[in-house]
């Protein structure tokens, strides 16, 4: 979370670094600007990691990522999936009067029906940034696992979707407390 994450007091970046406190040596996010806040580097990542994917899995945020998108790419492929139903609509009608055999519409229905859902899904991914792509909904818990130590794409989703800032623990506090977030 090295430079992703901000200082909720001067909105440095954080950064991580080696602490030394007493017994303790580890990894720390701290303010690169002034040192306003600071926090073990692995709480925060597993935290961050956990909210992320738990935001990434709900259904409503599938559905707002991937029903919007008025970008040109998404249109199109919504078109495509319109114009391939209304094809398919046009050999029922021909299969229903009988002008074309039931072998004839079966080998087109299957072909439309492909068509349709690969239109469909080409709206879907044109509609969220690359980095989302077969990682939100049902799959974000599986394909975040399945990334495993690729930091850097973990960095780009988070960077997609997140605004993080830390605040300072304040005084007598030393457990890590998510309202600090």
């Amino acid at each position: 979370l090295s430079y992703i994450a901000r200082c909720g007091v001067c909105g440095g970046p954080l950064s991580v670094s080696t602490a030394h406190r007493g017994n303790w040596q580890g990894q720390v996010y701290s303010c690169l600007k002034r040192r306003c806040a600071a926090v073990k580097a692995e709480v925060l990542d597993e935290f961050v990691q956990r909210v992320v994917v738990a935001w990434l899995s709900r259904a409503d945020v599938y559905q707002a990522l991937t029903s919007g998108g008025n970008d040109e790419q998404a249109a199109h492929a919504r078109a495509e999936a319109q114009r391939l139903r209304a094809e398919l609509e046009d050999w029922r009608k021909l299969a229903e009067t009988g002008e074309v055999t039931a072998i004839s519409f079966a080998r087109a229905e299957k072909g439309l029906l492909a068509g349709i859902a690969a239109a469909e899904q080409m709206a879907v991914d044109a509609a969220i940034p690359p980095v989302l792509r077969g990682r939100i909904g049902d799959q974000a818990v599986v394909t975040w696992q399945g990334l495993g130590e690729e930091v850097a794409v973990k960095r780009e989703i988070i960077r997609a979707v997140a605004d993080i800032e830390l605040l300072p623990a304040g005084k007598g506090r030393r457990a890590f407390a998510p309202d600090r977030i």
